[in-house]
């Protein structure tokens, strides 16, 4: 069941094996400053040229996203009921960046 904490933490791993951004432990990272939301936290993860983006919503209602990169970027996993570009309450989205 994706929607179990099981399922939320294999989802996770599988994440972090996709982008060595979020396994290396020396990776930068930074705040994404793109959105003006308070209710949205962001911040890039880079290892070396591999990044990745990660947006949480930081509210209990669902937040639409839209950055510069967004087109060529592949969201990597999703975390909450939101739907399209939508972050659900509370919810997470993690991006490969190029």
């Amino acid at each position: 069941d994706k929607h179990s904490i099981f399922g939320h933490y294999k989802a996770l791993l599988a994440a972090r094996k996709q982008l060595p951004a979020l396994a290396d432990p020396l990776a930068q990272g930074y705040h994404y400053q793109q959105f003006t939301d308070p209710g949205l936290y962001a911040m890039v993860r880079q290892s070396g040229k591999a990044r990745a983006l990660v947006v949480v919503n930081l509210t209990n209602t669902n937040k639409t996203v839209s950055f510069s990169e967004q087109s060529k970027s592949t969201l990597i996993y999703r975390q909450g009921f939101g739907s399209g570009a939508a972050i659900g309450p509370f919810g997470t989205h993690i991006y490969k960046l190029p």
